[in-house]
C-alpha cells in the first residue's frame, strides 16, 4: 500500500489561507489544512484570507484582520477628514503641475505636422483616434497617464492649421 506522506516536504500550494498536501503518494487524495492567524487588536482567532497583506511579494500580512484595519481607518478618516482633504488638495496640485510640466517639454520637443511650427506655446493637439477628452482637460485632473494615452491618439498642429482643420470638417472640405 501507499504510505503517508510527510506534511513539510510536500506542499502543494496555498491559496485563500489554506495549505494543500497529497495524502498518499501516487492518489488524488489531499489534506488541506487552514492557516489561521490572530488578530493582534480583537484577538480572534482568523483564517489568513482575513488580514490584508502587508507585503505581498513576502507573502507578509498585518497584525491586524480586515474587519479592524476597515474599523481603524473610518476612524481615521472621521477624525482627520480636514488634514485628510488638505492633503489630497496639495496632491491633486502636485499631480496638476506634474502633468503641465510634462505637455510643455512634449510640445518643446514637436512641430505642426502641416506647417512646421516649432513655437511650443501655439501647438495644439488634433485627436485622429477616438477622443476620450481635451488634453487641456486631462492636465486639470493631473493624470500623467491619462495625459500620456490621449497624447497617442493625437497629432501636433499649430493653431492656425488646427483652426483650419476644424473650419474645413465643419465645411465638408476635409484638408490635411
Amino acid at each position: 500500500g501507499s504510505n503517508p506522506v510527510s506534511k513539510s516536504s510536500n506542499l502543494l500550494g496555498r491559496a485563500n489561507g489554506t495549505e494543500v498536501y497529497p495524502f498518499f503518494q501516487s492518489t488524488n487524495i489531499f489534506i488541506t489544512k487552514k492557516l489561521m492567524k490572530k488578530c493582534s487588536k480583537c484577538g480572534l482567532e482568523k483564517n489568513e484570507c482575513d488580514f490584508f497583506f502587508k507585503n505581498k511579494e513576502k507573502n507578509i500580512l498585518h497584525s491586524i484582520c480586515k474587519d479592524c484595519k476597515r474599523e481603524l481607518d473610518r476612524e481615521s478618516y472621521r477624525n482627520n477628514s480636514k488634514n485628510r482633504k488638505i492633503k489630497i488638495r496639495k496632491n491633486a496640485l502636485k499631480n496638476k503641475e506634474i502633468a503641465k510640466n510634462y505637455l510643455i517639454e512634449y510640445k518643446k520637443n514637436v512641430e505642426c505636422v502641416i506647417c512646421g511650427e516649432k513655437r511650443w506655446y501655439v501647438i495644439d493637439f488634433h485627436h485622429i483616434k477616438e477622443k476620450n477628452d481635451n488634453v487641456s482637460n486631462i492636465v486639470k485632473k493631473g493624470s500623467l497617464k491619462l495625459l500620456k494615452e490621449e497624447l497617442e491618439k493625437c497629432i501636433p498642429v499649430c493653431a492656425n492649421c488646427h483652426r483650419e482643420i476644424h473650419y474645413n470638417e465643419r465645411n465638408d472640405n476635409l484638408v490635411m
